[in-house]
């Protein structure tokens, strides 16, 4: 329960705005701090306590017992460590929303292709009658379903490096880590920080949950059961030749006839979207719909 404390939350953004509203139903004090003026805060949820041009110097002077992050905003950088000294904890808006949702996750990680394949993965769910709503990283903020009357059965979740950086126990029934690739130098030390920002999609995930991972990913020992699908390795769970998509010795879909995408890329998109759904009782017709 949020009851009685004060969240404290940085980005004044889409993401920010919604973190405080969460915060406030949910009976905590909230203040939002940002570099910007005060142009910046117009329309903020009434009851929001607001702080333009916030600079280092006031962030020390900060107290709190939950620090919110929005993800635009560099979590190892001076600015966050000034507002964190006085913290009692610190997460991300993507965190803070999956402590409110009681539905099913499926998150999507990746260099390339993270929008693709959530989208995809938001349009089955909907189809199927689950709700689906495409968010996170692409789509709307997580809150933002979360604050919803009627929340979904499940959504599709897609997760930058950057929001996995401040995740605690948000917890996806499916995963999807569809390529890695250096990407965000300029915020990551190294490649290797950067690899590992994104490995945090698995860190909740049990036995009973599912990876979904292209062949040939270079990954760790991983807890859930692990599906895989490819382009160049028939014996993969799920294997497209760019045309056809097959699982279990069926075609699935025939993406020349049955879709307007086009290519190997879109071909390991749909697999990874199709193989997440099957792993939620989804069955092949309403998919392939």
């Amino acid at each position: 329960s949020l009851q009685g404390k004060h969240v404290a939350i940085l980005g004044a953004g889409r993401s920010g705005r919604a973190a405080a509203a969460l915060a406030l139903r949910e009976g905590a004090t909230v203040s939002l701090w940002d570099t910007a003026g005060e142009e910046a805060f117009a329309g903020m949820p009434e009851g929001v306590e607001i702080h333009p041009g916030a600079t280092e110097e006031i962030g020390r002077e900060v107290k709190s017992d939950l620090l919110v992050i929005s993800p635009g905003i560099d979590t190892y950088g001076s600015y966050v460590a000034a507002f964190a000294a006085n913290a009692g904890e610190v997460i991300g808006e993507v965190e803070l929303a999956a402590r409110y949702y009681q539905g099913r996750i499926i998150a999507i990680t990746g260099t390339n292709g993270k929008t693709t394949t959530t989208e995809l993965v938001a349009r089955i769910l909907s189809h199927a009658g689950l709700g689906g709503s495409a968010c996170g990283n692409y789509g709307v903020p997580f809150a933002e379903v979360v604050l919803n009357a009627s929340t979904p059965a499940a959504v599709s979740l897609e997760l930058s490096s950057f929001q996995l950086e401040t995740i605690r126990t948000l917890h996806p029934v499916v995963s999807i880590w569809l390529n890695f690739a250096p990407d965000h130098m300029d915020r990551y030390p190294t490649v290797e920080a950067y690899r590992a920002a994104k490995l945090r999609i698995f860190e909740n995930q049990t036995a009973a949950d599912t990876a979904v991972v292209r062949t040939g990913e270079i990954l760790p020992e991983l807890a859930p059961k692990t599906v895989s699908f490819s382009t160049t390795d028939p014996s993969a769970d799920w294997y497209s030749d760019g045309h056809l998509i097959q699982h279990a010795g069926e075609v699935m879909v025939n993406l020349d006839y049955d879709t307007g995408l086009r290519g190997l890329h879109n071909a390991e998109n749909t697999m990874a979207a199709m193989a997440a759904c099957a792993a939620l009782g989804i069955p092949s017709h309403t998919m392939r719909e």
